[in-house]
């Protein structure tokens, strides 16, 4: 199996998530895996960073996945570079969505970010008219 695989305080580090644990957040969070990863919470995180290291075949408690989270932020992590940097690569290895997918998400964000504030006001009623 493929993993992801980064660098952290001079240890390789491997993430995966495997089909079991997919369906095991879903029934947990009563929501499907894509919808719980863009919730953004650190309760979501947490989960997230625990699943993905036990999917690597490593015994990995929500207590070690709170250490880890603890660990990133001690080394500039921020819940925006987490989600980018480290989940939505493992997505891409575990084949929940694809690189195209990622580059989409990347794009559109940094559209988002360059909007003046008066645009993203349109934007967010724009979006809110679409759902009605």
């Amino acid at each position: 199996m493929k993993n992801f695989t980064f660098e952290l305080n001079n240890k390789e580090i491997n993430m995966r998530l495997i089909s079991s644990d997919c369906e095991k957040i879903e029934k947990m969070s009563n929501c499907t895996l894509l919808d719980f990863v863009q919730q953004c919470s650190v309760t979501s995180i947490i989960t997230l960073l625990q699943y993905m290291r036990a999917g690597t075949g490593e015994s990995f408690t929500k207590n070690m996945a709170y250490s880890f989270y603890d660990e990133l932020v001690d080394n500039g992590y921020t819940i925006a570079t987490i989600l980018d940097k480290l989940i939505y690569e493992t997505l891409v290895v575990s084949g929940v969505i694809s690189q195209e997918d990622l580059n989409n998400i990347r794009e559109e964000r940094e559209k988002i970010n360059n909007m003046t504030p008066e645009e993203k006001a349109e934007m967010v009623k724009e979006r809110k008219n679409a759902k009605k």
